[in-house]
């Protein structure tokens, strides 16, 4: 074999690294743009489940403080919770929101999920 055939081979193997690094490069970039973008609407699916939860658990608490009908609890397909709290004094009243009666209160539902809370505040 010959000198020239030698470099020839060696230059091969520094074209292959070189343009594998340029790949890598590139396919790091793009994962670490897409992995923020995920994170971004995990958090944002997040949000709308537990303002979802805070709504419902306001409309539950509406319709038990004007109709005077104990209703049982709200029970979500997801992991979400909900807080009922009376602003107006009184604490917590997730299970008896009855209690506010149909005279002018204001009270917070605090919905839950996955670490995310959201809050909706009721004034009547």
């Amino acid at each position: 074999m010959t000198a020239q055939t030698f470099s020839q081979r060696g230059s091969v193997i520094i074209y292959a690294m070189l343009t594998m690094s340029v790949m890598l490069a590139i396919g790091l970039t793009l994962s670490s743009l897409f992995i923020g973008k995920l994170k971004s609407a995990a958090a944002a699916r997040d949000s709308v489940v537990a303002l979802y939860a805070a709504d419902s658990a306001a409309e539950l608490c509406l319709y038990e403080a004007r109709s005077t009908i104990d209703q049982s609890p709200l029970s979500f397909s997801l992991d979400a919770t909900y807080q009922l709290i009376n602003v107006g004094g009184g604490g917590d009243i997730t299970g008896n929101c009855a209690a506010l009666g149909s005279a002018s209160f204001q009270f917070r539902a605090i919905g839950k999920y996955r670490g995310t809370s959201r809050a909706l505040e009721i004034s009547q």
